[in-house]
């Protein structure tokens, strides 16, 4: 019985090797799917009048090793609902990256954070872009109507 379980356990490792590259001891290394990367890192819009809109690009790189099909987006914490994000369509194949635009609109005075998550279909992980921008009233002198 030894011996079958032995050839088992190879069978299992050659398969897992063949199919992601990596040794069944560390199933957690594959990745089926496309794997997105962000440029920059973080967004931060500076000062932007209230009601104004002020928008930065927002590079997704797919550093997978297939495409990345499906792309689940979600802005989280933005009370105010001041930040914005122009949906990424279609797939990206491995290597491939594409630039979307992000706004920010602020709807009050102050600073405004918020966090844009990204999370690809060959990955379990989600990628979190970190957003900042702070509102200023508008000039009280105006066009003086």
């Amino acid at each position: 019985m030894g011996s079958t379980r032995r050839w088992w356990m190879i069978a299992a490792s050659l398969v897992s090797t063949v199919a992601c590259g990596a040794p069944a001891r560390h199933p957690c290394i594959c990745r089926i799917g496309g794997v997105p990367r962000v440029q920059p890192a973080s967004l931060d819009f500076g000062a932007v009048t209230v009601g104004q809109t002020a928008t930065l690009p927002l590079a997704l790189e797919n550093v997978g090793s297939m495409s990345l099909a499906t792309l689940t987006q979600q802005i989280v914490d933005d009370a105010t609902s001041s930040f914005g994000l122009a949906r990424f369509f279609g797939g990206l194949s491995p290597g491939d990256s594409r630039a979307s635009p992000v706004s920010f609109t602020p709807t009050q005075p102050g600073t405004l954070t918020a966090t844009l998550f990204l999370q690809g279909d060959g990955t379990p992980e989600s990628v979190s872009v970190p957003l900042t921008g702070t509102g200023v009233a508008p000039d009280a002198g105006g066009d003086g109507g």
